[in-house]
């Protein structure tokens, strides 16, 4: 076979879920925040357009985070599943981004210590314990045991609204410093009760969150709905340490054992950085499959499933809304590598986002 052949067929290759869902490629459009939701968290048209012309990008849509509580959101346009109200909308989000037959999941989020919106909505900043002044989100306070139950229960009832819209499934976001990655951190918990300190407490809240969805899953979902979990596999800054890779693999050898689909390894590396990825794939053996990050092109996606089971695209799939129809129809040659703003059509803040001069996000080709 020619190289591109072999790539066409490497990514046409279904992918069987544990729970017996079969995707029919490796291909999943990334979480990504595109800031572009009502400011109470309702999902917009400006969402549902975006997702609706998205809808053959891959076999598995991955929304950006939505909110699980008030006090969890990171900003005034992020999406929202925290109350019942949001449901109409998010019915109508899911069928834009299923239009094409292909799977549509929800991202569950809290913020935690980086909550800025839920601080200026509730005047409060919730973290696992106080920041030291200085430090980001040095206006939070520790959690309560209350607290931590609460948002137990709002991860659990937001996975309920997933399944109320119609969504194929969820996924937890435990990466990139949000709260659960916070309470696994040592640099961000410093808890001495039994939701900090050991490596297994530190565990705790993750492991209490995880069930809990899982729970509402078991009782209400169909037996095709998708349960994921991203993690981010360390986290080391020079000297300061919040968790290592060896713990990292701990934790996921414990989401494994409560039964996820697939775990998201958050990475920046296009198509999975090794060791990670192979020594994530080997712990989990055949009890969850393994989703990476960061590839850009056909090529990149296809080399990183050396490692891993299926990728997740991030701004291939801004760019290229049609990424997986053309490898499918054959025309993997045509797939857009670099920005034209009228055939993207990306909602005009996510733009604007792109072209601030101190954006925290990666740079869109010819921008």
């Amino acid at each position: 076979m020619t190289d591109n052949t072999n790539i066409i067929a490497k990514l046409l290759q279904p992918v069987v879920l544990p729970n017996g869902v079969s995707l029919p490629t490796p291909l999943a459009m990334a979480p990504m925040e595109i800031i572009s939701s009502k400011p109470d968290g309702t999902a917009s048209q400006t969402d549902m357009d975006y997702f609706a012309y998205r809808s053959d990008v891959a076999g598995l849509l991955i929304s950006g985070a939505a909110s699980v509580n008030l006090v969890g959101r990171i900003n005034r346009y992020q999406l929202g599943i925290h109350d019942d109200k949001f449901i109409p909308n998010l019915q109508k989000l899911v069928q834009a981004a299923q239009q094409d037959g292909n799977r549509f999941i929800i991202q569950l989020q809290h913020s935690g210590r980086l909550a800025q919106e839920g601080f200026e909505q509730t005047g409060e900043l919730l973290a696992p314990s106080k920041p030291a002044a200085g430090r980001t989100g040095d206006q939070a306070r520790a959690m309560t045991e209350e607290d931590i139950a609460q948002t137990i229960r709002d991860f659990a009832e937001a996975t309920r609204r997933a399944i109320e819209a119609g969504a194929s499934g969820v996924e937890i976001q435990g990466a990139n410093h949000y709260l659960l990655h916070q309470f696994f951190s040592k640099l961000s918990n410093q808890r001495e009760d039994k939701w900090g300190g050991s490596l297994f407490n530190r565990m705790a809240f993750a492991l209490a969150v995880t069930k809990a969805v899982k729970n509402v899953i078991a009782e209400l979902a169909p037996p095709d709905f998708i349960l994921g979990y991203r993690i981010s596999p360390e986290e080391i800054h020079g000297n300061h340490i919040g968790f290592t890779f060896d713990e990292c693999l701990e934790l996921i050898n414990q989401i494994a054992e409560i039964g996820v689909d697939y775990i998201h390894l958050s990475l920046e590396e296009y198509g999975g950085k090794d060791p990670f990825s192979q020594q994530v794939k080997e712990r989990l053996v055949s009890r969850s499959k393994l989703m990476v990050a960061a590839a850009f092109t056909a090529e990149q996606a296809a080399q990183a499933l050396q490692h891993a089971d299926f990728i997740a695209l991030g701004r291939a799939t801004l760019i290229e809304p049609n990424f997986y129809k053309k490898i499918k129809s054959g025309e993997m040659v045509k797939i857009v590598t670099s920005y034209i703003e009228d055939y993207a059509k990306l909602p005009a803040d996510l733009i604007n986002w792109f072209k601030q001069a101190n954006s925290p996000l990666p740079p869109l080709p010819r921008l």
